[in-house]
């Protein structure tokens, strides 16, 4: 590895345009990707968040924003660039997985569907129960689980807060199970 002047000496060169952009990439690649394993626990996402963070740093010029004033300046940002990627993460798959013990939870009554005409028939069920929301529960409920959207984007997209978007979620939730009960 080089030494701290290096360090420094190369994010300005590449900062300036006069350096290698992939001389940057492979000199933090292994680090970062070592900090992002520790973090997510699972290889293969933290390979794809550093590449996508060196992609972001190429393509959206990120990497005029690291301070080159010292070796733990650029360290710290990589780092924490990193590391709030690596929750970021982390929250969408837990809302994801959230979503998913919801919706399950819903079909709580239902015996699993044996064929597709079965399968088929429960997706019917279920759009119908949707229809039968309130516009509002029904606009909600789509957004997260039928778009994966998350509860700030649905709030920006209708103009409500967040905590609107929550209790219009439980809300769907709620009716829905009724709605399903009474169908089965």
């Amino acid at each position: 590895m080089a030494d701290v002047c290096n360090e420094v000496a190369l994010l300005l060169h590449v900062q300036q345009g006069t350096g290698d952009y992939e001389t940057f990439y492979h000199y933090y690649r292994k680090w970062l990707l070592i900090a992002a394993t520790a973090i997510l626990q699972h290889e293969q996402e933290a390979e794809e968040l550093v590449q996508e963070f060196f992609i972001d740093c190429w393509e959206q010029r990120l990497v005029l924003r690291i301070p080159a004033t010292s070796r733990d300046a650029i360290r710290n940002y990589l780092f924490i660039s990193i590391r709030n990627r690596c929750l970021n993460r982390m929250a969408v798959n837990d809302t994801r997985r959230r979503r998913l013990a919801m919706l399950t939870g819903l079909l709580d009554d239902y015996q699993a569907p044996e064929n597709r005409l079965e399968s088929r028939e429960l997706g019917r069920s279920l759009e119908d129960a949707i229809e039968q929301l309130p516009p509002r529960q029904g606009s909600v409920f789509r957004s997260a689980y039928q778009h994966d959207k998350s509860r700030r984007e649905i709030a920006v997209e209708m103009n409500i807060s967040e905590k609107t978007v929550k209790k219009q979620m439980q809300l769907a939730l709620k009716n829905l199970r009724t709605l399903l009960r009474h169908l089965h």
